[in-house]
């Protein structure tokens, strides 16, 4: 997938608006994958079984949050991060984020016109040649 279109301006008014919901989600999902942890770390004592399901519970998760977290930075890119330096800051190679950002509804949609339907930002398609 090519992220090479510059972001339009109706892709910069879509992330902006839809960031801090796609970073709260990721944010929830983080907060109850470690609320086992979180309960061991403030405890007097542990003991394994205690530790086990904690960290089965957070490596459970880790699909999710990395999901959440490619949904984030596919806002990102199609608000206009550029690809290169947001795998850079991340300490990702390029291919590797563009290839996990191939499956982002939002990084797809970069240089379309984008119009708000409801509460979704979808493809306009009122300009389009029949």
């Amino acid at each position: 997938m090519s992220f090479r279109h510059r972001p339009t301006y109706t892709n910069v008014l879509a992330s902006r608006e839809l960031i801090p919901g796609s970073a709260r989600a990721l944010m929830r999902t983080i907060a109850t994958a470690t609320e086992a942890l979180n309960r061991i770390a403030v405890a007097e004592s542990g003991d394994p079984a205690t530790v086990v399901a904690a960290v089965a519970a957070w490596k459970r998760a880790q699909d999710q949050i990395n999901a959440y977290t490619d949904d984030l930075l596919g806002l990102a890119v199609l608000g206009g991060a550029a690809v290169s330096t947001t795998a850079r800051a991340t300490g990702q190679r390029p291919e590797t984020l563009a290839t996990r950002l191939a499956a982002s509804p939002a990084a797809s949609l970069r240089g379309l016109d984008l119009v708000r339907v409801g509460d979704e930002w979808v493809v306009d398609t009122s300009a389009a040649t029949p």
